[in-house]
């Protein structure tokens, strides 16, 4: 019997690392690790425009609730679900391909329940730390973004959960960490465990 391919998907509040662990994880297992690529499989399968999927990253398209909504060059906007619909087949795609690693984007639904090889990672930090990377990655003050990473968390999450209600909740999780605890080495130190342990690959 076909050993199924290993899928390991990651989600995570703002800030938690996902990028930097997901990175180091593909690197260490030599497979591939996809996040907003994604988009460029989900527009070849649908034939919605590429840069509409970059514009509504992890946004909803209000507009899209008027049937005759078009943006800037008339092209007449999709659904939030249409394009999530996009994303997860494009994502079942690639996971058919080959092993590989996620990094939010629906992810978790898209595999949820349907084989053995399948590691669902949420990534979660304090506030403190995360509102210090957001700060270091837009190079301002940490006072300066406790609001942004607040609206930020809340239209994630809200986001995120229109399409998985699991997502966040431990329960619907391989393993949940606490980044800002853990640190970065010690968490992919922590998943490479579970992926050797669970499916010693």
């Amino acid at each position: 019997m076909k050993k199924e391919n290993l899928i390991i998907t990651i989600s995570q509040e703002t800030c938690s690392g996902g990028k930097e662990i997901a990175d180091i994880l593909a690197k260490t297992l030599k497979i591939p690790c996809h996040g907003s690529n994604i988009y460029e499989r989900a527009a070849e399968i649908s034939k919605i425009p590429l840069r509409l999927f970059k514009k509504y990253d992890e946004h909803f398209v209000y507009a899209a609730y008027d049937l005759l909504a078009e943006d800037e060059a008339g092209i007449k906007l999709p659904s939030d679900k249409k394009l999530a619909a996009a994303v997860i087949a494009a994502e079942k795609q690639l996971g058919e391909e080959s092993s590989c690693i996620f990094v939010d984007k629906n992810a978790r639904i898209a595999f949820e329940g349907d084989g053995a090889d399948r590691l669902h990672v949420f990534l979660h930090a304090s506030e403190t730390h995360r509102r210090t990377g957001l700060a270091r990655e837009l190079g301002v003050s940490e006072q300066a973004v406790k609001k942004l990473l607040k609206k930020t968390d809340r239209r994630r999450r809200n986001y995120y959960r229109s399409f998985d209600r699991g997502w966040g909740r431990e329960n619907h999780y391989t393993m949940t960490l606490d980044v800002s605890s853990l640190g970065i080495d010690e968490a992919v130190k922590q998943v490479m465990g579970k992926v050797h342990s669970e499916f010693g690959f």
